[in-house]
């Protein structure tokens, strides 16, 4: 109810799947709605690790996959994905990103925004 009558944007957490969030945003809708607040006003974001490998690696996506997973959160209403990269230090996962998932991250529509990104 705070975020929805004070505040500018908002987190949520996708680590235990996709239903959290979806649940989170539609109680964050019904509080706007009851605040007499545009919903669409509000930033919505994720913080998430995002592994990125080819190697069979615990938690990791590849590149297609990472895409997959950030094009769902766009199709959620998420705004921004804030992402943990815990392998940082090889040089082809900053490669992966600044190559593939930034510039497809970026053309992505959020669901709800008219605004193109």
């Amino acid at each position: 109810r705070l975020v929805a009558q004070y505040g500018d944007a908002c987190n949520f957490f996708p680590l235990l799947g996709r239903s959290q969030p979806l649940y989170k945003l539609q109680v964050l809708r019904d509080h706007c709605e009851a605040a007499s607040r545009p919903y669409e006003e509000i930033e919505k974001t994720t913080i998430d690790w995002v592994t990125i490998s080819d190697a069979p690696v615990r938690h990791a996506f590849t590149v297609d996959q990472a895409l997959a997973y950030f094009e769902d959160l766009a199709q959620m209403g998420i705004d921004h994905a804030i992402v943990i990269v815990d392998n940082l230090h090889e040089p082809d996962a900053l490669a992966a990103y600044q190559e593939r998932i930034i510039p497809a991250v970026h053309l992505m529509a959020v669901a709800g925004r008219s605004d193109s990104r």
